[in-house]
């Protein structure tokens, strides 16, 4: 009995004509939700008028409800029944028998159709609708063109637009590409409406360039710029992700696109995790006085920027190279790239500078400030240590002055 209810709506709508007649059979309608239970959302189509759908239709594939009370939807008149008026995604292929001219009727509104696949022909797939045989162009059969083996769409029911109807149905051809991207758009403009700077989001890597790494956020893609990749400056794109790649990004900005232009949107992957300050300041990663691996990165006449971890570099002082010979610069020791073993002379949170030394320290290394509270470390005890040069000079202050790093 309940079958036959779902595929007399044609009549039960009929009935119901004289109450609701701004609406008939086939329109697209708007409403917002007014109610849910375990079978049924009810819809306020306006006025009085209420509408029916089946919870089902609201459900991802996992079965969770994806829709509240409150939130406008979006569906198709499908007939009446004693709940109301019954709305629909798309018309049903068991539906759609009980009506000769559905089929004509989704051509003309353009209304989303079920049909199944059966078989495959030159150029595309036989797609059975109702009692008519359609055709659907390979290219149209997804998204982007077939995914995986032509033959796995057989036997599957799909929802379809027609394209194409004359000649009594004859003439049948249909798109299930159109049916994807319309529900793309509309899953894109709702993923758009919640983007704003500094939300995180997983996403789904898709392509990987020079310059950076394109993300589908699920329906919108952005752009990670190289230089947001890693905390390391000289990673390349393709060493840090790869397509296929789940990734876990940071918002950092959204250009609406208007008229024909794109909406733009910059992402962030190392900024997604704690950055290497916050890092060392949660982990203690590195203490004072301790020895690590480093490598050269920098020459300047000061000194040598040495990195510790990618984003985490120090300063060895030009009088703290290890050498036993005055250094005119630090280049007549060091070279960029090289490796070399640090020892940590101070960490200054609040300024966020690392001073090192390579070899014997000729400074006492001292504790590290705070992070909560972060103050300048003393003096060393003995203000006379000087290098090969004669040259003196105070405390680890002094060896960095107004260097920022």
């Amino acid at each position: 009995m309940a079958d036959e209810k779902e595929l007399d709506f044609a009549t039960l709508f009929e009935n119901s004509v004289n109450v609701n007649m701004s609406i008939r059979n086939g329109d697209k309608v708007k409403g917002t939700v007014i109610a849910i239970d375990k079978s049924n959302v009810f819809i306020n189509l306006g006025g009085r008028q209420d509408g029916v759908m089946d919870v089902k239709d609201f459900q991802d594939a996992d079965g969770n409800l994806t829709v509240q009370v409150g939130d406008e939807v979006e569906a198709f008149v499908a007939g009446s029944d004693s709940d109301g008026i019954r709305l629909r995604r798309s018309i049903g292929a068991r539906a759609q028998a009980q009506i000769d001219t559905a089929v004509a009727e989704a051509f003309q509104s353009k209304i989303p159709i079920e049909g199944k696949v059966t078989g495959e022909r030159k150029g595309g797939y036989t797609v059975q609708i109702s009692k008519l045989e359609g055709f659907c162009p390979i290219s149209q059969i997804d998204a982007r063109g077939v995914k995986g083996e032509a033959a796995d769409y057989i036997g599957n029911s799909y929802n379809f637009i027609v394209t194409e109807y004359s000649e009594d149905g004859r003439n049948l051809v249909v798109s299930r590409r159109r049916v994807l991207e319309e529900e793309a758009a509309s899953k894109r403009q709702k993923l758009l409406a919640t983007l704003e700077e500094g939300v995180v989001l997983d996403g789904v890597v898709t392509n990987v360039m020079p310059y950076g790494a394109f993300v589908d956020l699920g329906g919108v893609e952005g752009m990670i710029h190289v230089s947001e990749l890693s905390w390391d400056r000289n990673t390349k794109p393709e060493e840090v992700v790869k397509s296929g790649d789940r990734v876990t990004v940071k918002v950092l900005s959204v250009e609406r696109g208007e008229g024909k232009q794109r909406d733009r949107i910059a992402l962030s992957l190392k900024k997604a995790a704690l950055g290497p300050w916050e890092k060392l300041a949660q982990e203690g990663t590195f203490q004072v006085g301790v020895k690590y691996p480093g490598k050269v990165t920098r020459l300047a006449e000061f000194g040598a920027f040495i990195q510790l971890a990618p984003g985490l570099e120090g300063l060895a002082h030009i009088s703290q190279l290890g050498a036993t010979r005055r250094v005119n610069h630090p280049s007549d020791v060091l070279k960029v790239g090289q490796a070399v073993e640090v020892t940590v002379l101070d960490i200054d949170f609040e300024a966020k500078r690392i001073s090192l030394c390579i070899g014997e320290p000729k400074v006492k290394p001292q504790p590290s400030a705070s992070p909560a509270a972060p103050v300048a470390p003393p003096p060393p005890e003995d203000n006379d240590y000087r290098d090969s040069g004669n040259e003196s000079f105070g405390g680890l202050g002094d060896l960095f002055g107004n260097i920022k790093l």
